[in-house]
């Protein structure tokens, strides 16, 4: 049995494979969709820090010009940018430190 295709196969009538070959053609494409991982990844480990207790909150902001989070401690709420860095040495300043 073949496997169920997903809603964004079926809506740009292309395979996923296809879809993924755009997205790594095309360095703006790219550089989103590695935003938009970041932020998932982002999004487990608030999701085990809740689970842990150790935040009371948190909750995705999908707004243009907003911040990706709210983070909630207690009486206290904090806006959340996720950002991505670059992890080989063309990201980086000659002492080793990371370029923002």
């Amino acid at each position: 049995m073949l496997p169920k295709k997903h809603a964004v196969e079926l809506e740009m009538a292309l395979s996923a494979r296809e879809i993924l070959d755009i997205i790594r053609r095309s360095d703006r494409v790219y550089q989103a969709v590695r935003g938009a991982v970041a932020e998932r990844h982002l999004e487990k480990f608030l999701k085990g820090l809740k689970a842990d207790r150790r935040i009371d909150g948190f909750r995705f902001v999908n707004e243009e010009g907003e911040p990706d989070f709210t983070v909630t401690i207690g009486p206290h709420t904090w806006r959340v940018e996720c950002k991505n860095v670059l992890s080989n040495k063309s990201g980086r300043f000659a002492n080793g430190d990371l370029k923002a």
